[in-house]
């Protein structure tokens, strides 16, 4: 199940985005949603997803469409 399929009523407005990274284990992948209207919603839908143990951290929006 997809993390916004999860977390709709927190993710549903927003549009998806990834960034390729790396970690030490080989290549991963940052997910990003939005775009959010300002740092503090962005970090108010952080703490959402951090009560529910989802991990997450405020970020320009960008990245390539999923």
């Amino acid at each position: 199940m997809l993390l916004a399929d999860r977390h709709k009523e927190i993710l549903g407005g927003y549009e998806p985005r990834f960034v390729p990274s790396t970690s030490g284990s080989g290549p991963a992948y940052r997910l990003i949603a939005g775009p959010i209207d300002s740092t503090t919603a962005a970090n108010r839908v952080c703490g959402e997803l951090r009560a529910r143990r989802v991990t997450c951290g405020v970020s320009a929006f960008g990245g390539e469409p999923l």
